[in-house]
């Protein structure tokens, strides 16, 4: 990754983050943004999140694509890109992987006593 979409990138996380949390509301759960990839072009933008508690995660995941536009909108009038890129959200597989391998070492540890 250049210097320039991890620039881009690192700005969309904190400004992205911030949208969602005054302008989207996602009922019953809290929302993090845990990663945001550029394309080259910084045509695209790869929104990773999670959710608590994560049973929400696909609830969210339908209404942050249905207001991916107006994401966009505000981020027009914050940031100053020639294009502002195309927002696609992910739910963060990562963070559940780690969790389910901590509750693996927990059960280890809780039968090694």
């Amino acid at each position: 990754m250049s210097k320039r979409t991890e620039q881009v990138s690192s700005e969309l996380l904190s400004l992205i983050s911030q949208i969602i949390e005054r302008e989207i509301e996602i009922p019953g759960c809290f929302v993090t943004i845990t990663n945001v990839s550029v394309t080259p072009d910084l045509k695209i933008a790869n929104i990773n999140f999670t959710t608590i508690p994560d049973t929400h995660e696909d609830r969210a995941l339908r209404i942050l694509k249905t207001n991916s536009q107006s994401i966009q909108k505000s981020l027009k009038s914050k940031i100053r890109f020639y294009t502002i890129p195309k927002l696609r959200f992910f739910i963060d597989e990562g963070d559940k992987k780690r969790r389910d391998v901590y509750e693996v070492l927990d059960k280890i540890q809780d039968e090694l006593k």
